[in-house]
């Protein structure tokens, strides 16, 4: 995360270090340290850093010296859980945060107390002849006015109150979804069997979809061009026209892309899977 104003970057690992390091020159200001590994971006106010980790453990750090201020933690259910974990949101004084026991929350931004809890594992039916069944919360909350959008990987997608948690509605159809983005009053969403889609969650109408060609999708990055960036993970990196879902440009490095791309102004770079940083001009 980079905070201008400070002239300050935050680097969490997957050693479960939070660095803040001086812009200019990467000196360490501080170094801090978290119980377990980070995969997603911190979040920064004026006085904390907000990290949560795999292990499913939210923590705020002191922006002064990097000493931990509150930690909220969930007990990890079961042995298996899909990769990857939600990030955070905050909202007003809220830190939204999603868990692998499928367990949304929200908490206070100064002091972790619990706001409210959502539990979507109770919603899982479960399957005859044993199979594996997946509690996780894995899409970074998204808000939209007054309702938090968020999927559980086998419960379906939810549309819950930001004040209170309580369910406005839930699509029990739209299982195994991996990550969401807004697109205005829109959602955009990415799963593992039907690929991205573009939908109007009012109606909870699918505007237009695309499969997965080859291997998992990646979280879908829009551009201010109105471009949405996707990747197949054995496949290309795809540039879609947001409003109709067609195919506007194709960039094959060979070994698949599982991480995002990152866009600024007219520029985009994303890292193949096999090691190559490729950046392209968006027209």
């Amino acid at each position: 995360a980079v905070d201008v104003e400070r002239d300050q970057v935050i680097v969490a690992g997957a050693d479960g270090r939070v660095h803040a390091l001086r812009g200019a020159d990467a000196n360490p200001v501080w170094r801090g340290r978290v119980p377990g590994i980070v995969r997603t971006q911190p979040l920064l106010t004026r006085d904390a850093v907000y990290v949560v980790t795999e292990d499913d453990a939210v923590v705020a750090l002191s922006r002064e010296d990097g000493e931990a201020l509150w930690t909220y933690r969930r007990e990890p259910a079961g042995e298996f859980h899909i990769a990857g974990h939600a990030g955070l949101v905050i909202v007003g004084r809220r830190v939204l945060a999603g868990f692998s026991d499928g367990t949304v929350a929200a908490l206070d931004v100064t002091d972790g107390s619990v706001l409210w809890e959502r539990a979507t594992d109770v919603d899982i039916e479960v399957s005859e002849g044993g199979a594996p069944v997946f509690t996780d919360v894995d899409t970074t909350p998204v808000v939209i006015g007054e309702t938090i959008y968020v999927a559980s990987f086998h419960a379906g997608l939810y549309a819950l109150e930001l004040g209170n948690g309580s369910v406005l509605w839930r699509e029990p159809q739209q299982l195994t979804i991996t990550s969401m983005v807004a697109s205005g009053q829109r959602l955009l969403i990415t799963s593992a069997d039907r690929g991205i889609e573009y939908m109007e969650p009012g109606s909870r109408t699918v505007i237009w979809s695309r499969a997965p060609e080859r291997g998992a999708t990646t979280a879908p990055i829009i551009t201010p061009q109105g471009l949405v960036l996707v990747g197949d993970s054995q496949g290309s990196l795809l540039a879609l026209a947001i409003q109709s879902g067609q195919e506007l440009g194709r960039l094959d490095g060979g070994n698949g892309f599982s991480a995002p791309a990152s866009v600024s102004h007219d520029l985009a770079m994303v890292l193949s899977n096999g090691g190559d940083a490729l950046c392209v001009r968006l027209r």
